[in-house]
């Protein structure tokens, strides 16, 4: 019993054992980026949960109109990233982050202190959405610069845990805040203003910012991990060939000619297939809170509502995460939008704290399997050194179809939950479902055209951190002397050094061909080890 027990244990325990193991190793940027990415979730989370209700209370702004801004910032956060995301490849990501805080403070500032429905809508639809086009793909990229192959998977996945810490403590907030101060605050700032809950909010969006933008510049070094998993200073040029920096300046020069690029168009694929089910997370933020709002009444606790989403990942997506870690990553994409989207489908039912829970948690379980691979299959796409750009040229393209989603939202509660009138608020829900449903369909049709864009050692199998792979660290620290690197000799030896370093370490060791196969791909990428 107590072996069983033992076993039970250490199987419940492994993942969380390899998370740590794979992310010991990794540079101290990457941990900062991790407190910089709860910081800015916080704030970020806040402000789009109650910004539609703040709009509509305080600047007299009808669903649809409410949408229009909502989707304004939509596309100019796309428009600006056009010109940001050459930015973000010159001046590095440091720099990224301490302008993006700067400018987050300002926005949130400016939204929360605003009496005027232009200066709302300018701080909304400008400031902030400026400021995403710094730090939204920023993390991304950086999560790629400051891991390897072996642990950017578990990097990946612990980034987005440590985003739904951030969102569930602000989820929780908002409720909160909006419980405390029923009644407005009466501040002597200016005017007739007054720090209702909504304000309060926004306002503590800005001084999370700044604790994020502090971290950016006293915490981070222009650093990269480079192949082997060493840490070196960056540049552009790192870790590149002289040929591969040729195309790169090439392709920064010309960088419309980009959309002619195989992996563009396949990025750009993929981008219009999973935005039909990540646009959920817009009504998430958009409808969601007008409809409980409407349904359930004044005080209804969307925030806590919304906040099983992100608890239930905190709490099991590790392991859930650890049980898909060698699926093909299509395949998980597939299968996680599948669950989530025909989960939606519970929202169509009565109003009531328990459905819209047991739906909430439904999706949360389809969430759990493909959302982190989202970005990591985005940004195995897209080559070094050119992320920024190509997440920006892939934005421009979709401009016409996010503004659209986005307005729809504000014509579906208007049409079918309206503030007053007859509701028929299952028809909205029903819609939007449809709707999402449509991805998991689309990647199943494209799923082969989308693996073909994929590096090598993913095309085959979704993760890299799994125990049965070889170790390209430990590979890096040994060279071969025989003058001919190919001999069997060599490779003799090597695996020789490699079994016994592993085996002295207590590590796993993988099979002679397995290692032969490192041995060939090290020296091709590296000559010098010959």
């Amino acid at each position: 019993m107590a072996s069983l027990l033992r076993r039970v244990c250490n199987g419940a325990l492994a993942p969380y054992r390899d998370a740590y193991r794979n992310l010991s190793v990794a540079p101290r940027e990457l941990h900062v980026l991790f407190a910089i990415a709860l910081l800015t979730t916080f704030g970020i989370a806040g402000t789009s949960s109650v910004l539609v209700l703040y709009l509509s209370a305080e600047f007299g702004f009808s669903d649809v109109e409410a949408a229009n801004v909502m989707a304004a910032s939509t596309v100019t956060y796309i428009v600006f990233g056009f010109f940001t995301g050459r930015v973000i490849d010159r001046v590095g990501i440091v720099h990224s982050l301490v302008i993006g805080g700067v400018l987050g403070v300002l926005g949130s500032v400016l939204t929360s202190v605003a009496v005027d429905r232009w200066l709302v809508v300018f701080a909304v639809c400008v400031v902030l959405s400026l400021t995403m086009t710094f730090v939204t793909p920023v993390i991304s990229i950086g999560i790629k610069r400051f891991t390897f192959r072996q642990n950017r998977l578990t990097a990946f996945m612990a980034v987005y845990v440590v985003l739904n810490v951030g969102a569930a403590l602000s989820y929780l907030y908002v409720d909160f805040v909006r419980r405390r101060f029923t009644h407005p605050l009466h501040v002597a700032l200016y005017g007739e203003f007054s720090a209702t809950s909504s304000r309060i909010i926004i306002m503590t969006s800005a001084m999370s910012t700044i604790g994020a933008s502090v971290l950016a510049a006293c915490g981070m070094r222009n650093v990269m991990v480079d192949r082997k998993g060493f840490v070196a200073p960056y540049t552009p040029k790192t870790n590149v060939t002289s040929v591969e920096a040729a195309e790169i300046d090439r392709a920064n020069a010309h960088c419309w000619r980009m959309i002619l690029e195989p992996n563009f168009r396949r990025l750009a694929v993929f981008s219009f297939i999973m935005f039909w089910l990540l646009k959920m997370f817009s009504h998430f933020d958009v409808t969601f809170p007008k409809a409980a709002v409407r349904e359930l009444g004044d005080d209804a606790l969307f925030g806590t509502l919304k906040a099983i989403n992100p608890l239930t990942i905190i709490v099991f997506q590790l392991p859930i995460s650890y049980a898909f870690r060698n699926v093909d990553i299509v395949t998980v994409l597939i299968a996680g939008s599948a669950v989530a989207g025909l989960a939606t489908f519970g929202f169509v039912l009565p109003a009531s704290y328990t459905s819209w829970a047991l739906s909430y948690e439904a999706f949360t379980v389809g969430e759990m399997i493909f959302s982190h691979r989202v970005n990591e299959f985005a940004i195995n796409l897209m080559p070094p050194d050119r992320e920024g750009t190509y997440s920006t040229l892939v934005g421009i393209y979709m401009i016409l179809p996010r503004f659209v989603a986005d307005a729809f939202g504000g014509w579906l509660l208007s049409a079918y939950c309206p503030a007053d009138g007859a509701r028929h608020c299952a028809v909205m829900w029903s819609v939007i479902a449809i709707m999402n449903n449509v991805t998991w369909v689309l990647l199943w049709v494209c799923a082969r055209y989308l693996r073909a864009g994929l590096p090598d050692e993913l095309r085959s199998v979704a993760g890299v951190d799994g125990e049965d792979d070889t170790d390209a660290t430990e590979l890096g620290r040994f060279t071969i002397d025989n003058d001919d690197a190919t001999s069997e000799a060599a490779y003799r030896d090597m695996l020789l050094r490699y079994t016994q370093e592993r085996a002295a370490r207590g590590l796993p060791v993988a099979e002679g061909e397995d290692v032969r196969h490192e041995i060939d791909d090290m020296l091709m990428r590296h000559p010098d080890k010959k």
